[in-house]
Parts: structure tokens; sequence; C-alpha cells
């Protein structure tokens, strides 16, 4: 349903929620693959991290479909003055901005969000990946690591290329695969504990 009226949509929130209805079947699919639901049991780093790539994958497509993509061309900092405004954050509001110019100053705002949210992603990567390490199940966090170093690189070759298409759409997949390796982290400690008391 969300697919019929994300074409030619102007409200952020369509983009949104078609991206993460798929991401959601996407997961699904692939909980359905990896086999049967664990126990109640399960990591809360993985909880916490799955929680924070869903918000973090929802504030990137606003990004995108806010079009803040360029607004801001530096990195660490931002490099346009920043309009803190909680206004620039309803996704129901339809972008404005002027087409002729380059960057759009109000999208900054959303920008740097997305930037200081993928701190928080980072850091709860990492915990997890270590916990994961440390439960036994290596595969599982060198993938989820891996990940974390590529979505890395590619977002930062986005601000500085200014958003070729090949590297959009590698942040999109790189996005949807952590999210699978956070899933596959719920059920390792469970795992990983059975086979402790055998």
């Amino acid at each position: 349903m969300l697919g019929r009226y994300t074409a030619g949509a102007k409200q952020p929130i369509i983009a949104i929620g078609n991206v993460l209805g798929g991401f959601t079947m996407l997961a699904v699919s692939f909980a359905a693959w990896f086999g049967a639901a664990p126990s109640t049991r399960r990591s809360g780093l993985a909880v916490t991290l799955m929680l924070l790539l869903i918000v973090q994958i929802a504030a990137g497509v606003f990004v995108s479909a806010g079009y803040s993509g360029l607004s801001c061309t530096g990195f660490p900092a931002c490099g346009v003055a920043i309009n803190f405004s909680s206004t620039l954050l309803d996704p129901t509001r339809v972008p404005q901005f002027d087409a002729t110019l380059p960057i759009h100053p109000q999208g900054a705002f959303a920008h740097m969000l997305h930037r200081g949210l993928a701190l928080l992603v980072t850091l709860a990567a990492l915990a997890t990946s270590m916990s994961v390490w440390r439960s036994g199940a290596r595969r599982a966090a060198i993938a989820l690591g891996s990940l974390l170093v590529l979505q890395i690189m590619i977002g930062l070759t986005l601000v500085h290329a200014s958003l070729p298409f090949v590297a959009a759409l590698a942040h999109n997949v790189v996005a949807a695969l952590m999210l699978l390796a956070a899933s596959a982290c719920l059920r390792v400690r469970e795992h990983s504990e059975r086979v402790d008391v055998a």
C-alpha cells in the first residue's frame, strides 16, 4: 500500500514507512530462515542495537526523502550553519528548498542528527560484537564488526563524493545487512548457553 503512494510522494513519512516495511519483511524472512524463535532470554545489547538501527534507518530515509543529503558538506563539522528547529524533523512536512542551490541548509539539522545516531549505533555495535565474541560466536561478531566498518566508510564516501548513486545504494544494503546481523546476535547468547549446559 505504501509503495503505491511512494512514487512522487513529497512527504518523507511515506518513504520512511515504505523502507521500514521492506526492511521488516527482510528481517522476518531472515528470522524464519534462521530457525525457531529463541526463548525469552535475549541479549540486551543486541536488542538495543536493533532498536537503534531501526531509528537510524528511519533517520537516513528522512535525510534522503527530505533532500538533505548534501546539506552537510564537511566532516565532522557540517560546514554550514544549522537551524535547530524541531519543525524541521516533522516527517509529514513537505521539504521547502531552492532547487537551484546545491545545498539545502534547512536539512542540516536532520543530517547532523543522522550522524549523531551513527555514533550511538557504532558504540552499540562494538559492544554487541565484543559480547558475542566472548560468547563464542565469533563469525557473528566478525560479520557485525566488518559491516560496521564498511558502513562508516560508505557514509564518509557519501559526504565527500556528493552522494554517488552506487555508494547510496550500498549504504542501504549494508544497513539491511547490519539489521540482519543484529538479529542473529539476539539468538547467540541462548545457543551458547545451551552448549555450555550440555
